[in-house]
């Protein structure tokens, strides 16, 4: 049997004999608590309603005064437009010319997913190409091997369509993007044009290496290279590698018909548009064929 010690024997008969004052205390002390919340309520509704009601309209109306500027907010977020460089007109061979301008992107949230853009000169159409944008990226806009005798007559870049995708996570897609397109260029050389034995031409030239260091393979994968005189583009080309498996190393080279003797940099771009499914080699599969 448990033993009852005299403390608590004490405490519960204090307990026993205020129960009833200690019922008492706790209904007023709820009752005056209820009072003077509703009490401060009721102020607060006579100030606001009565006392400051002027004012209260006012402010309904100063609301109803200044709607939201929707369009400043369309403005805002809507992408910055493209960056356009200058015309370039390059010789090509046999009197024909190639057009070469360089556009950038400086959106870190917007791509522009496709592009259509043509060539004109004396109002005619000589050139028509499209290609795609990434976030921050600065890339040619070509034509090459265009009649000669229309160049003469003045050329001008008309854009026919942009076609603008928000990026939702910059750094995931930029990680991604950089993951897909790992392509180590090295060992880039530039050979001037001069005079062989017996003074045969020797064509200007670039030769490259790269390295598909991504872990997928690619049917077609395009890159452009620009020479660089100075500040100024003194040349341009673009070559295409077939069948670009993961770990493949190529050698490649690009030659000008037209002399070119000094150059100061060469650029060498990649053009191979990760987003469509098409440029990815499935196993099975040839290129063109549906999946």
């Amino acid at each position: 049997m448990t033993k009852i010690s005299d403390w608590q024997l004490k405490a519960n008969l204090w307990y026993i004999t205020h129960k009833i004052l200690l019922k008492k205390i706790l209904t007023g002390f709820i009752i005056v608590l209820c009072v003077g919340l509703y009490g401060f309520s009721i102020m607060m509704a006579v100030n606001i309603f009565i006392v400051q009601k002027s004012d209260y309209n006012n402010f309904l109306s100063s609301l109803a005064a200044q709607p939201i500027n929707y369009e400043f907010w369309r403005q805002q977020q809507k992408p910055k437009d493209l960056v356009f460089g200058n015309m370039n007109i390059l010789e090509s061979s046999d009197g024909r010319k190639d057009l070469v301008v360089l556009v950038k992107n400086e959106n870190d949230n917007f791509l522009v997913r496709r592009i259509v853009y043509k060539f004109l000169a004396g109002g005619q159409t000589i050139a028509e190409n499209e290609t795609h944008i990434w976030p921050g990226q600065e890339k040619p806009l070509v034509a090459f091997g265009v009649d000669g005798a229309s160049v003469g007559a003045g050329v001008s870049l008309q854009i026919l369509e942009t076609d603008w995708q928000r990026v939702k996570n910059t750094f995931q897609f930029l990680a991604d993007l950089q993951a897909r397109q790992r392509f180590l260029i090295s060992e880039k050389e530039f050979i001037s044009a001069r005079r062989g034995t017996g003074g045969s031409a020797i064509n200007s030239r670039v030769t490259f290496s790269v390295t598909n260091e991504s872990i997928f393979d690619y049917w077609n994968t395009g890159f452009y290279i620009l020479l660089y005189s100075g500040s100024g583009i003194s040349g341009a080309h673009y070559i295409e590698v077939e069948k670009f498996l993961s770990g493949e190393t190529k050698s490649l080279e690009v030659v000008w018909a037209n002399p070119i003797y000094s150059v100061s940099r060469i650029e060498i771009i990649p053009e191979i548009n990760v987003l469509d499914d098409a440029v990815y080699v499935k196993a099975g599969l040839e290129a063109g064929e549906p999946k």
